[in-house]
């Protein structure tokens, strides 16, 4: 779930219009038409890309009409589908099953292992930031 203030200049007109004055009913709808069609990240890095990349490339579609005229729901080719995939093995984790014909106490090196952190979606505020009108605070 999502707060939007009004009052908190949430809704600058520069980007969304009339919008901080509409009705709370108006406004509601508006917003739930934007959040519709927005995503927020959410999560690691690779949950948002799975959402988007799900977004965009849906993992079914209609089928042709059959015989009777009736559409079935079908993979869309080139999504990632509806069923759980296994990792690239450079991705899996140490004891994943796709990692099985790895001998026993192998350690795996950079050629065969990503060694990356998950990416931060947040930052430190600059100095522009700061004395951005958007983000200041009254006393």
């Amino acid at each position: 779930m999502q707060l939007c203030i009004p009052s908190w200049r949430a809704l600058d007109g520069r980007a969304w219009g009339h919008a901080a004055q509409l009705q709370p009913a108006e406004l509601a709808r508006v917003l739930g038409v934007y959040a519709a069609r927005v995503m927020t990240p959410v999560g690691s890095t690779a949950v948002t890309g799975l959402q988007l990349m799900t977004a965009l490339n849906p993992p079914t579609r209609a089928s042709q009409p059959d015989a009777d005229g009736r559409r079935h729901s079908e993979h869309r080719p080139g999504s990632l589908g509806s069923e759980p995939m296994d990792p690239a093995p450079c991705e899996a984790t140490d004891g994943h099953p796709v990692l099985a014909d790895l001998p026993r106490f192998h350690v795996r090196g950079p050629d065969e292992k990503l060694f990356e952190e998950a990416y931060d979606w947040a930052r430190d505020m600059t100095d522009a930031d700061a004395c951005s009108p958007t983000w200041s605070v009254s006393t």
